[in-house]
């Protein structure tokens, strides 16, 4: 039996990268008002935001901000507060693209923002009878976005410090719980672990889980000699680690590389798909909206424009060959499913429908965020595994109940670097 662990940004964040849309939002505010103050134009445009002066100095923006003293006194405000006050001001014109106009406002108004989903709403909008948004543009602006956020995480990669969280270790590895398995498969669970511990290939796993550190205190060889023939009897019997998992795959929605440090050179039991692509090859990265579930998803499909299908993830996905050895592990053995950060939105539904509702899957876990007032995301986390179902009776026996899942370990607690 395998588990599947599904990392999303909260995995980052919990190893305290800075790595929200509302960081990187913050991040290209300060990106463009370095920019501009350096600049010796009297024009900024980078597809997503646009500001000219209609001070004609020959040195542009530079002039501007050294000579004006009602202009260049703001130049210390932090990068947002700057380009508001640039909106406001009578010597200069400042217009948001689209895209950027509805980020900010969800930023504005819900204190939160998914680029994902406000792109494909706006996709959507372009349908609508005197709608202002050309879809090229769009497309252009979310390349554009694409571009800024890999330049971004770079250099939040590059300045991190990368290190292990020994507790994030210890639940990506720990053996399977029998509490968390849906009713529906427990009995197969159960006669799977019994038949699995009477054969010497239990031992030969143990091993391998020794090797990476997870067994360290456990004398293995000791265990052999002295039960020899009857070693299968007494994992059934006593040993908990009996139930650990044959393979792990960590299905990395990042673009980052932090789930890597969790598997270890050298070893068979754990690896990682980064699903959307990674820094390192740019081109990879997969930056769009992948819900084929959605009503105005066929209304799209129906308009036989490629230009609407240029960010759908699905049709992204077979550039590669990661979504097929997802699949290929989901239906090599049942599997349990580790959420370890990802919201579960609708900007992945089509994947994460396909991997929920798979008969290989015997169990969904959550790991939630605790906020440092003592309430989590526990119930709104769930909220959102439910719109990728479509049977609601597999998602209520699947899904584990909070009785039985864990806060998501942060940056706080102990490190490892081993």
């Amino acid at each position: 039996m395998n588990r599947i662990v599904l990392i999303g940004n909260g995995f980052d964040l919990a190893h305290g990268l800075k790595t929200s849309y509302a960081d990187f939002i913050n991040w290209y505010w300060e990106h463009v008002k370095h920019r501009i103050l350096g600049s010796l134009s009297n024009i900024y445009d980078d597809s997503l935001c646009f500001v000219s002066t209609n001070k004609s100095w020959p040195q542009g923006f530079w002039a501007v901000f050294t000579y004006d003293i009602n202009i260049g006194s703001n130049r210390e405000l932090p990068g947002k507060d700057f380009v508001e006050f640039l909106r406001e001001s009578c010597h200069m014109q400042v217009v948001f693209s689209p895209l950027l106009e509805a980020i900010m406002h969800d930023i504005t108004e819900k204190k939160w923002v998914d680029i994902e989903r406000v792109y494909y709403t706006l996709l959507c909008d372009t349908l609508k009878e005197n709608s202002k948004i050309n879809v090229d543009d769009l497309n252009n602006q979310l390349q554009a976005l694409t571009n800024k956020l890999c330049e971004y995480l770079k250099d939040v990669e590059e300045n991190s410090d990368r290190e292990i969280n020994k507790a994030i270790k210890e639940k990506i590895y720990e053996p399977i719980k029998l509490q968390d398995i849906a009713v529906e498969a427990e009995e197969t669970v159960k006669q799977y672990f019994k038949d699995r511990c009477a054969k010497i290939h239990i031992l030969n796993l143990l091993e391998k889980y020794q090797k990476i550190g997870i067994l360290k205190n456990y004398d293995l060889e000791m265990l052999r000699i002295s039960y020899k023939d009857d070693f299968g009897h007494y994992m059934q019997r006593d040993y908990k680690f009996s139930t650990l998992p044959e393979r792990i795959l960590l299905v990395n929605f990042n673009y980052t590389n932090i789930a890597d440090q969790y598997v270890p050179e050298d070893q068979e039991i754990a690896m990682v798909n980064h699903i959307h692509g990674t820094l390192e090859e740019p081109e990879s990265m997969i930056f769009g909206y992948g819900d084929e579930i959605d009503k105005r998803y066929m209304e799209l499909s129906d308009l036989e424009d490629n230009r609407y299908m240029k960010n759908i993830k699905s049709h992204r996905y077979l550039e590669r060959n990661k979504y097929r050895e997802l699949l290929q592990f989901a239906n090599s053995d049942e599997y349990q499913i580790y959420i370890m950060g990802h919201a579960c939105g609708n900007s992945d539904r089509t994947l994460l429908n396909t991997l929920f509702e798979h008969e290989n899957c015997v169990s969904i876990k959550p790991f939630y965020y605790q906020k440092p007032n003592g309430t989590d995301n526990y119930r709104e986390l769930v909220q959102n595994i439910s719109r990728n179902f479509k049977d609601k009776k597999l998602l209520r026996d699947r899904v584990v109940n909070k009785t039985y899942c864990e806060p998501m370990p942060q940056a706080k607690l102990a490190t490892d670097k081993n």
